[in-house]
C-alpha cells in the first residue's frame, strides 16, 4: 500500500491531473485521460489501467453531428476511430474527467489517499 500524504489537483479535465507527495517524500503524479488512469511515484509507474468505458463509435459520431460538426469533419473522425481501434492499445474513450472520490475508489487496493485534495 502506498500512502499519499498530500495531493493537489493541477488540472480539472482532459486530462484530470494531480501532484502530491507520499508519506516518505516521493513525488506522486496522477493522470486520467482517454479512459486511462496512471500513477507515478518517484520515477516508477505504480498504476496504469483502463477504467473508462469503451465508446460506441456510431453514437459518438451522432452526438458530434448533433452539436454541429460538418460532414467532412465527421468523416475524418470516423477514419480516426477506425485507425485508433486498429492500432490502439485498447478500448476507445475520450473521457478525461475524474473527481477525487473516483480516483480514490479506482485505486483503493493500492493507494491510501488523504481525506481531501488541496
Amino acid at each position: 500500500m502506498i500512502n499519499v500524504a498530500s495531493i493537489t489537483r493541477t488540472t480539472s479535465a482532459c486530462p484530470a491531473q494531480w501532484e502530491g507527495l507520499t508519506d516518505d517524500g516521493k513525488d506522486v503524479y496522477v493522470r486520467y485521460r482517454s479512459g486511462w488512469l496512471s500513477i507515478e511515484v518517484g520515477d516508477v509507474e505504480e498504476f496504469c489501467d483502463f477504467i473508462g468505458e469503451d465508446q460506441n463509435d456510431e453514437e459518438e459520431l451522432a452526438r458530434m453531428k448533433r452539436i454541429g460538426m460538418s460532414d467532412e469533419h465527421l468523416s475524418g473522425m470516423k477514419t480516426t476511430f477506425e485507425t485508433m481501434r486498429k492500432f490502439g492499445r485498447g478500448p476507445l474513450c475520450f473521457d478525461g474527467y475524474m473527481e477525487f472520490e473516483e480516483l480514490k475508489e479506482a485505486t483503493l487496493k493500492s493507494f491510501a489517499w488523504p481525506e481531501n485534495e488541496v
